[in-house]
Order: structure tokens, then C-alpha cells, then sequence
């Protein structure tokens, strides 16, 4: 669908390219002369503020248009592609209305003025106009399209929802959260109470329910945690192998899921936010923690497990061309050897590394924005468990868990893979 998708915005904005540019090189064309007693007029589009303007509106969008036909589709600049589109499309607009109001007096004339049409004396002239007006009006036509279409999908992907299921994500809301949603079936509001446990049942202690991630060393304060999956990336969407390749970028998808995230947290209160440097995970952070005082941390302990020449390959091309090493990382990952090491068992050694930077660092409410892998790591070492566990746990894109670490550095899991927000306007209060 996304592919289709695609091809589409792309024949659109080729459809726009040619138009604008028939649009400027005919009316540019446009030229032509009459002899009325004994005397030589020239018509030409210079000859028209108007017409120069539509001249000038016209080429500079055929400039954007075949810029943006080349562009690499990185996330980060969509938002302000439709942006610039809607300017586009305002601009052909007041270039069209103005050419058009010139021609129209051009081929009819102004009675209440005095001024007489010029048409029946330079037929090639205006015959070129009017081409290139209709060039220039199914331009503005194809950009009013392709904003429109553009809305439909980023609109359409998180806003539809099945209202069943809209119902059945907010019944299942604890306390902590507010669900709202456009279904007239579903009306429930959830708001943060003075004293959670008390009303949920929930723990008042968790003394070494888990081993300490700080060796035992104390922490200034009890401290939660908050994990977020950065939003779907270019790589993620053509099913190829990740690892800690900066070359999967976020798509337009993973942007807005990145911008659903940031709304859904947008009430809490974070010491300090820390990501991956890999680029689909800092986009992400950049897109959640904009607005925010403190500067972003970047930690190289974040990072995706290195896959080494998997990375980049097609999942189905990996299957075929390395069978062995394929089905080992998806059965049993734990034993997923490769140029000499075990990705996955390192993996726990890095997330133990990661828990400890973050833990002991102060503050009491910290936000963390990293990779699938990773997270499985962080949440499996948090909780006691193994790198044969690695598949026992699953993030979303744009999902997110919560953990609370008392003075000890112990755990508790308080939330795992929440993804109420990628499909209504709740926001977290926890």
C-alpha cells in the first residue's frame, strides 16, 4: 500500500512538472505583431506584469517540482514538503487569477474602460496564452490534488480506527491515562488520582523483586523510567534487517507516530532524555523532546545490535543466502554467531552498561528512545531474564513501557508496549 502510495504522489508531482513547464515555455513563446496604419505593434509577455508573473510563479515551481522528484524521501522533511506544497498551490493560484483577468480583457476587451480587445489582430499571441493558462490552471488543479491526497494518508493511517477497537484499547485503561476518542460509542476519561496504589492495588514496595542494575550501588532517589521504540523506519517498511545501519531513516509514518508519541507524553515531567545516535532513533527523540529545556543525551550503550552483513538485506533475500545464520538469529537468537562474536549475548552486556549510565546519572523521571533489540535487552535484564528471552518480549513502533527502580536499582515493570496513542488522542498521566 505504501508503495502504491508512492507511485502515486510521484506521477502527480511528474504530472505537475510537465504542466508548469508547458505553462512557462509557451507563454514565454508567446509573441506576435500587428500593423495598423502604417504602424508595427508587438505582443509579448513581457509586455504584462501579469504575465511575467505567472511566468516566474510557474518556473520556480517546476524548479521545486523536479527538486522534490529527486529528493530522498527522509522523514524529517516531509512535514515541510507539504508545507511548501500548500504554498505552491496558493501561488499558482494568485498567478493564474491574475494572467487569467489580463487575457480576459486581452480577448474581450474592457466597454466601461475603453479598452479594446486585441485578439482579432494578434491571433498567435493569444492563442499561446491560452495554452499555456490551461497548462498552468491543470498544474494548480494536480497540486490542489496532491494536497489533498497528501491529508487523505497521513490522516487516514492513525485517525481511522475501527470504533470495536478504539472501545476495547480505552476498557482496557488503567488508571494513569486519558482516553479520548471521536466514537460516539466510547466516552471514558481516565485522570491521575492523588494516591494510585491505594486505588489500584497497586505495589507499595518491591525489595528485591529483581537483582539490582547498579550492583547495589544506592541511587539519590527512586527513579521510572520511560522506553520509547522510535517511529517506523524506510527499513522497517521493506522488511530488511536493521542491526545499527544509519542508513534506515524514518518515513513519513514513523513521523507521525513520532509526533504521537511526543503528544501522548507531552503532560509528564523528564530529567533528562536519552537516545540512540543512530538516525532513526535520534529523529525520533528530536520529534519527542522538542520543546524541552534540557539538551538531548546521546548514548553509544543505546545502539542496535550489530548484524553485521545481514544489515540491509531483504529478511527474504537474508532466508535464501545465509539460511544457516538466518534462521539461527530468528529461532534461536541467543546462539546467533557471527565474525566471531554473539550479537544478542553482547547485547545484554551493552544493556546492563546502558541501565547503569541512566540509573545512577540524578534525576527522578527519565526518558529513554532507542531500538527494538535494544529495548528487549533493557526490559529482559531489568526483569531478571536472559538473552534466551530475547523473543519473549515485543515493542511497537512508538511504543511504550514504563519502569520504576527503587534506591537499590531494582525493577518493577509498571507498563509494557503501550500503543493506545497510535490509534486515539490519549495522553499518559502516569
Amino acid at each position: 500500500m505504501t508503495k502504491i502510495r508512492k507511485i502515486f504522489t510521484f506521477l502527480l508531482r511528474l504530472l505537475a512538472l510537465a504542466a508548469t513547464l508547458s505553462a512557462t515555455i509557451v507563454m514565454v513563446t508567446s509573441h506576435d505583431s500587428a500593423h495598423v496604419l502604417n504602424l508595427t505593434f508587438k505582443a509579448k509577455y513581457s509586455n504584462s506584469p501579469a504575465f511575467m508573473y505567472f511566468v516566474i510563479v510557474e518556473a520556480i515551481v517546476s524548479g521545486y517540482n523536479l527538486m522534490i522528484l529527486f529528493l530522498a524521501s527522509k522523514g524529517s522533511l516531509w512535514p515541510m514538503v507539504i508545507i511548501i506544497d500548500v504554498v505552491v498551490a496558493l501561488l499558482l493560484t494568485s498567478s493564474m487569477s491574475a494572467a487569467l483577468a489580463i487575457a480576459q480583457v486581452g480577448k474581450k476587451g474592457n466597454t466601461h474602460a475603453g479598452w479594446l480587445p486585441i485578439c482579432g489582430q494578434v491571433h498567435k499571441f493569444c492563442n499561446h496564452v491560452t495554452r499555456a493558462l490551461v497548462a498552468g490552471i491543470i498544474a494548480a488543479a494536480l497540486y490542489f490534488l496532491l494536497i489533498l491526497y497528501t491529508l487523505y494518508t497521513v490522516l487516514n493511517p492513525l485517525n481511522r480506527t475501527d470504533p470495536k477497537l478504539k472501545t476495547d484499547l480505552c476498557s482496557s485503561v488503567t488508571l494513569g491515562i486519558r482516553c479520548s476518542s471521536s466514537s460516539s460509542d466510547v466516552d471514558q476519561t481516565f485522570e491521575k488520582s492523588e494516591n494510585d496504589a491505594a486505588m489500584t492495588g497497586g505495589a507499595f514496595d518491591f525489595t528485591r523483586a529483581t537483582t539490582s542494575l547498579t550492583d547495589n550501588k544506592s541511587i539519590a532517589s527512586s527513579k521510572k523510567v520511560t522506553l520509547v521504540r522510535h517511529g517506523l523506519s524506510s527499513w522497517n517498511e521493506e522488511s530488511r534487517v536493521q542491526g545499527s545501519s544509519n542508513q534506515s531513516v524514518l518515513t513519513e509514518t514513523g513521523v507521525m507516530q513520532a509526533e504521537r508519541c511526543r503528544k501522548a507524553i507531552a503532560n509528564m515531567d523528564f530529567d533528562q532524555c536519552y537516545s540512540s545516535p543512530i538516525s532513526r532513533a535520534k529523529s525520533t527523540a528530536e520529534i519527542i523532546w522538542q520543546g524541552r529545556e534540557e539538551p538531548l543525551v546521546f548514548l553509544d550503550s543505546l545502539k542496535e545490535a550489530h548484524l553485521f552483513f545481514l544489515e540491509g538485506m531483504k529478511n527474504e533475500d537474508a532466508k535464501q543466502r545465509y539460511p544457516k545464520e538466518y534462521t539461527t538469529w530468528r529461532e534461536d537468537p541467543a546462539n546467533f554467531y557471527v565474525n566471531g562474536i554473539y550479537p544478542v549475548r553482547e547485547l545484554w552486556g551493552t544493556a546492563r552498561e546502558a541501565w547503569k549510565e541512566i540509573l545512577l546519572t540524578p534525576g527522578e523521571h527519565v526518558l529513554v528512545i532507542t531500538h527494538k533489540s535494544i529495548l528487549r535487552a533493557l526490559i529482559c535484564t531489568a526483569l531478571g531474564l536472559g538473552p534466551e528471552r530475547f523473543r519473549a518480549i515485543d515493542v511497537n513502533n512508538g511504543g511504550i513501557s514504563v519502569f520504576n527502580f527503587n534506591k537499590k536499582g531494582e525493577a518493577m515493570i509498571q507498563s509494557l508496549n503501550m500503543t493506545a496513542h497510535m490509534y486515539s488522542d490519549h495522553i499518559y498521566l502516569y
